[in-house]
């Protein structure tokens, strides 16, 4: 199948500024600051 989604431009925006994505990114930053700093990386 594509990889592709079609949408307005303004929903894509909507989706890079939503706050579980910032929620998600920062948990994500703080399990990896984990993982290097026990060496598993």
């Amino acid at each position: 199948g594509a990889h592709t989604a079609t949408m307005p431009a303004k929903i894509f925006r909507q989706l890079m500024k939503h706050p579980l994505t910032d929620k998600g990114l920062e948990g994500f930053l703080k399990d990896w600051a984990e993982v290097e700093a026990a060496g598993n990386a």
